[in-house]
């Protein structure tokens, strides 16, 4: 019985949380970056393992520091560089559990952040370096799929969906 009342109370905070992820996502198009965080946090504060609820927060987050002062810059951008990272660790999880090639967006997003930010805000040539070759092994594995009689599909494989039509976020929208 108790199962029976934990379940459907699951079910409304997944629904809850990727309603407020819509929500976030509205609100980063339109360059509402302050409303977005809001949304995205409380998605991420009811479900903390969702990876496209990261990478969006941290993007979010990363546009309105470039849009800040530098002060409130710094802390902007070190919570962009918390979710980066975060976002690519579920993601890594989430692939070694149920296979296929790692998000090259979220991959993509995380270099980018270790190339351009200064070294005391996480800034790192040798980490964006890494993430290069990642995402040089990613597609390699891409590459290997071309080989198989069935390739995946663009759902199974976002790197194949990037590849063919760049985007922002992991639901196939363009930037």
């Amino acid at each position: 019985m108790l199962l029976c009342l934990l379940l459907p109370n699951k079910i409304v905070i997944a629904d809850e949380a990727e309603s407020l992820y819509q929500s976030g996502l509205r609100l980063f198009d339109i360059e509402d970056f302050e409303n977005s965080i809001e949304k995205l946090e409380d998605a991420v504060e009811l479900k903390p393992d969702v990876v496209k609820y990261h990478h969006i927060l941290a993007k979010s987050y990363g546009r309105l520091a470039e849009q800040s002062g530098w002060l409130r810059a710094i802390k902007l951008a070190k919570k962009t560089l918390k979710h980066l990272e975060l976002a690519a660790e579920l993601d890594k999880k989430e692939k070694d559990q149920k296979g296929g090639p790692l998000n090259i967006l979220i991959l993509s997003d995380l270099r980018n952040y270790y190339q351009k930010a200064p070294i005391f805000l996480g800034g790192s040539g040798k980490k964006a370096i890494k993430i290069s070759e990642r995402i040089k092994r990613e597609l390699i594995k891409y590459d290997s799929y071309k080989q198989l009689e069935q390739p995946p599909s663009i759902e199974q494989n976002p790197s194949r969906s990037f590849l063919e039509n760049p985007t922002c976020t992991n639901d196939g929208r363009p930037c």
